[in-house]
């Protein structure tokens, strides 16, 4: 109502692990080839503030130590988190090589490898 007024009062934003680290510190990617095609696999690191895992979004108090440090990996499994096999076939058997050899979603991808990932049929016994 007329002669009612309102005081916006600004808080200050607490830093945070995001507002110190560029992408490039916390990611990465390495360059490998994807059913014969270019790939791009995204690479996280591990972000420690004061010894302890951590988030993006965790407050900074002075003298934190930071570290980022690279994760093991990444796995064969991680490239599904950015391709879809059914985008390129429509089979029921996930079948995947790491350099022509037969790979498990536990296998190790290097800079340079040549994955392949596919669904084929099942094959019939007999």
């Amino acid at each position: 109502s007329p002669g009612d007024y309102v005081t916006l009062v600004e808080r200050k934003k607490e830093p945070v692990l995001a507002d110190v680290l560029d992408q490039g510190d916390y990611e990465t990617a390495i360059e490998i080839t994807l059913n014969e095609k270019p790939f791009r696999l995204p690479v996280k690191k591990e972000v420690f503030l004061d010894g302890k895992p951590a988030g993006l979004s965790e407050v900074l108090v002075d003298g934190a130590d930071i570290r980022v440090e690279k994760s093991e990996g990444p796995f064969l499994s991680d490239l599904f988190r950015h391709y879809d096999p059914r985008r390129d076939g429509s089979g029921t058997r996930l079948v995947m090589e790491v350099n022509g050899l037969s790979a498990g979603f536990d296998t190790p991808v290097r800079p340079g490898d040549r994955v392949k990932i596919s669904l084929e049929d099942q094959k019939q016994a007999g």
